[in-house]
């Protein structure tokens, strides 16, 4: 957890370095945050698919590679939830097919 403080700590400081001067820079830098967070925030693709399309962002907009940490361990997380929530499905899908064998018998 420390780390990742750090990582967004980083992130944070370099951000300020970064010199928006213009009302159009704002607005560039606006419009590639929103991708990035369509691509994170897009329900119809699986974690593998957002991961590809988020290291493609990466690499087309290396202004935002200090960025790229925090949102790979986003996509880790999100893959250990859509495991556990698999995982969990399987057990209720098996107690309901036991239940469903009690009563038949």
């Amino acid at each position: 957890m420390e780390g990742h403080k750090q990582e967004i700590d980083q992130i944070w400081a370099d951000l300020e370095t970064t010199r928006i001067e213009t009302e159009e820079q704002l607005k560039a830098f606006k419009i590639k945050m929103d991708e990035l967070a369509k691509i994170s925030l897009d329900e119809d693709q699986t974690p593998l698919q957002k991961k590809v399309a988020t290291n493609t962002f990466f690499e087309n907009n290396p202004e935002f590679q200090p960025w790229q940490g925090v949102v790979a361990q986003q996509h880790e997380q999100q893959e250990l939830i859509v495991r556990v929530f698999q995982q969990q499905t399987e057990q209720l899908q098996e107690i309901l097919a036991a239940l469903q064998l009690r009563e038949q018998e």
